[in-house]
């Protein structure tokens, strides 16, 4: 008899299993595990060489108003919304306040219980939870009351107490003490279905479901601390299997024919089919508290004793986190792990309620630049040449050609004036925008020469100030001035035209991808489509932009980023029309000095009060601070430039 269904007296599987079973168990650790150290040694050798670093965590408790520090489960709704249910109630948290919902005596429009012990959303726009004290309860999201169905009432006695929620196509199962009700989410007419469990337990703690992959329409249950068995939806059946080579804690499917069970000797995989165990050496024989899978196919493992580490199997490797330390202590007991959509890991405790980790981002180093350059000097712009050197205006110290790898730095002062702008261009030469006018460096030979910014040699604005250099797809250099827009084509300077025949000091320009030239003033936003000579005005009243006004530019897919004195404007590109991104709301009233997007579709902003790390897919804004390794966050002159998976600043 195959282990696991001998519940009186279970052996090893190596002594009772059938040949073919040995075989598939055989092939099952061979196939995930043959990663597996010969010596038997708990940990692999790439965990004590790498690690992840994090340095965004964050902790929800009490204090930030959890309903209460034991937290048992964790979900997140179609619309991105946090729930956390506790031993006090459950609780919504958007990003920024947490919003509890606890049971109030002779209101049904409440919750009807405390303790939550699981969280599904059957249905769109309602939440479903199961109270180990009142049965389910849903929680209708847009009217913002609770409704109890038909099984959920305090009679009969057998739903009282719901146990787990898990949704299998069209089906809703809800685990009871005796049975699992099964209900047609979209034919609510239907009358539930029950289906009868071997073993009954009137007084059974949460039990964990989780669906397996394919389409078989299994189920994996979670049952008590030697029991979990497996849901068959089709026949209606469940087959249990005892496990008493240790205690359970957690499960989780690897895929339609093999799971993964956590237990106080680490983690063992079961086949379904040979109705076998193996164990997974590389994971250690400590006590792992829980186990769930990213979207990247890896596991995340909480061990005790506050360690969790991320498993790739794949890779054949372990990689512990380091970093956080002091939000779990060694007591912190972990009762669910939750990677969401945007990366971002989710610790539910028994004492410490929810630990927040941020393992994807970015990392932030300080490089510390020898030779000549002035230890106190002025970043004011930045470009990034070919060769992988980053070339730096500093204001009254000149300009500077920085070797990023080996940290060194060369100035260059500028005659009568200091460096604002600065333009690395393809062909290797090196433009310079001053307070007295435009420069030219070559650093083949090293010469630097004046040019002048005028209609002809003569007519030069050697005190014009040149605040902005672009360098578009036909090697126009674009110069922006306190005296209008000027245009540079290797031999001669035009001055542009704009619309409405007037001269505006203008702060940014910039070519988008479709050819169009964009420049910024203190008086609004102008473009140029490809073969027009004048620049149009894009009409709207710029309300709260004073001073400056535009200060810079950046494409985002069809979308033009406008980074203002007062925030961020978002322009369609092809319609030119105003767009509303409700992520960039957050950067309202505020002066956005630079903004760079990454290959990842990542939007970098440098505003008046710190870096902001923006991914506009899933609506995410990370700030950066001094806690994260970056210094003098505020200043309004930090600039960016963009050399392979490296942002400088």
């Amino acid at each position: 008899m195959p282990y696991g269904e001998n519940r009186s007296n279970p052996r090893p599987p190596c002594l009772t299993a059938s040949a073919r079973g040995v075989l598939r168990l055989f092939l099952f650790v061979l196939m995930l595990f043959a990663v597996l150290p010969a010596s038997g040694q708990q940990t692999s050798r790439s965990e004590s060489a790498e690690s992840i670093v994090v340095s965004n965590y964050s902790k929800l408790g009490m204090d930030d108003g959890l309903s209460s520090n034991c937290v048992n489960v964790i979900f997140c709704d179609a619309a991105g919304l946090m729930w956390f249910g506790s031993d006090e109630g459950l609780n919504a948290y958007d990003g920024y306040i947490v919003r509890s919902f606890t049971p109030v005596k002779r209101d049904t429009s409440t919750i009807g219980g405390k303790r939550v012990f699981d969280i599904c959303e059957f249905e769109p726009d309602k939440l479903t939870v199961a109270l180990a004290d009142f049965g389910v309860n849903a929680y209708d999201k847009r009217l913002r009351t609770f409704l109890r169905p038909p099984y959920s009432q305090r009679s009969p006695e057998d739903f009282c107490s719901a146990l787990g929620l898990c949704r299998v196509g069209d089906y809703a199962y809800v685990v009871f003490p005796n049975f699992v009700a099964k209900r047609n989410i979209r034919n609510k007419q239907e009358a539930p279905h029950f289906i009868d469990r071997p073993t009954k337990q009137g007084s059974a703690g949460r039990v964990k479901m989780k669906p397996m992959p394919g389409v078989g329409g299994q189920v994996a249950m979670l049952i008590s601390p030697h029991t979990f068995g497996i849901l068959d939806t089709k026949y209606e059946n469940i087959a249990e299997v005892r496990f008493d080579a240790s205690k359970l804690y957690d499960i989780c499917p690897l895929d339609a024919e093999h799971l993964l069970l956590a237990t106080a000797d680490g983690i063992y995989g079961y086949d379904l089919r040979s109705k076998t165990f193996g164990k997974i050496k590389m994971l250690g024989g400590q006590m792992v508290q829980a186990i769930c899978r990213n979207s990247d196919g890896d596991f995340w493992v909480a061990y005790a004793g506050n360690k969790i580490v991320k498993w790739m199997p794949s890779q054949n490797k372990c990689v512990p986190i380091q970093g956080c330390d002091g939000l779990l202590t060694r007591q912190s007991r972990v009762n669910d792990l939750f990677e969401d959509g945007n990366g971002l890991l989710w610790v539910a405790t028994c004492n410490v309620g929810v630990v927040k980790i941020d393992t994807k981002k970015p990392k932030i180093q300080t490089r510390h630049i020898r030779n000549d350059m002035p230890a106190n000097y002025h970043t004011k712009d930045m470009s990034a040449a070919a060769s992988g050197d980053i070339w730096a205006a500093c204001g009254e110290s000149g300009f500077a050609r920085i070797d990023v790898d080996e940290a060194e730095a060369y100035t260059c002062p500028i005659p009568g004036g200091e460096a604002e702008s600065i333009l690395a261009r393809r062909n290797g030469s090196v433009f310079i925008g001053t307070t007295n006018g435009l420069w030219r460096f070559t650093p083949q030979n090293e010469q630097l020469m004046q040019l002048p910014l005028g209609l002809s040699p003569t007519d030069s604005l050697s005190s014009v100030v040149v605040r902005s250099l672009e360098e578009d797809c036909l090697g126009n250099i674009w110069i922006s001035t306190q005296d209008g827009l000027y245009r540079y084509n290797g031999v001669s300077f035009d001055k542009m035209q704009l619309e409405g025949d007037k001269s505006y000091a203008f702060n940014v320009v910039t070519e988008d991808s479709d050819g169009r030239i964009w420049a910024g003033s203190c008086a609004g936003l102008f473009v140029r489509g490809v073969g027009e000579k004048t620049f149009k005005r894009i009409g709207r009243k710029w309300m709260g932009l004073d001073g400056d006004g535009i200060l810079s530019f950046a494409e985002y897919k069809q979308y033009m980023l406008v980074g203002t004195s007062a925030g961020i404007m978002v322009y369609d590109r092809r319609t030119f029309e105003l767009q509303t991104m409700p992520v960039f709301s957050k950067f309202d009233n505020r002066a956005i000095y630079s903004i760079v997007r990454d290959r990842n579709d990542v939007v970098w902003l440098n505003t008046s009060s710190e870096i902001e790390y923006v991914d506009v897919n899933y609506g995410n804004v990370y700030s950066f601070t001094h806690r994260d390794g970056l210094c003098n966050e505020g200043n309004e002159c930090h600039h960016f430039s963009v050399r392979g998976d490296s942002m400088r600043m």
